[in-house]
């Protein structure tokens, strides 16, 4: 009797972690329709737990391809080769960069969890800005894509497995 042999390098699965402790929303109902409509990917959202300063972690190792000027966003090509867009809040771009710091570089490399960027939470609330953070695959048309719902905790709970197809 033959015994097949499996060829994974053609099956690929990439799993990025949660960047941010929270409930999760499906991308349907995300209030911007940049995300609703799948404008720039597919993935999903979470509705953030509120603390004075939030920690958003990279999601896998990788590398910072950039951070966007109002550091309310990032984009980063992991390890696995998937760009992934980590945007947090809804609008957030009309601050200006106003209660965002950025904790690394761009073309940095960074470890699960490491910590991006930080947000000062009361000035998205002051500024009526949700803190829905939306976790993007740029490129849906190279993945096959399986969400996680529900609680999640940042740098934990695997968030996005991705088939390469």
């Amino acid at each position: 009797m033959k015994r097949l042999k499996t060829q994974t390098a053609d099956f690929h699965l990439a799993t990025l972690y949660a960047p941010v402790t929270g409930e999760t929303l499906a991308l349907e109902q995300v209030r911007d329709v940049i995300f609703s409509e799948k404008l720039v990917g597919v993935g999903i959202a979470i509705i953030p737990d509120v603390q004075d300063i939030i920690n958003i972690l990279a999601p896998a190792d990788g590398i910072i391809s950039s951070i966007l000027p109002g550091n309310h966003a990032f984009f980063m090509q992991t390890d696995d080769g998937i760009e992934v867009l980590v945007h947090v809040g809804l609008n957030s771009v009309s601050l200006q960069g106003k209660g965002f710091s950025r904790m690394v570089n761009e073309n940095q490399s960074v470890k699960k969890g490491q910590i991006i960027l930080q947000v000062q939470s009361h000035v998205l609330a002051e500024n009526n800005i949700s803190l829905v953070t939306p976790v993007i695959i740029t490129s849906p048309e190279l993945y096959e894509v399986k969400v996680n719902t529900g609680g999640v905790q940042a740098g934990i709970t695997a968030l996005i497995h991705a088939h390469r197809i």
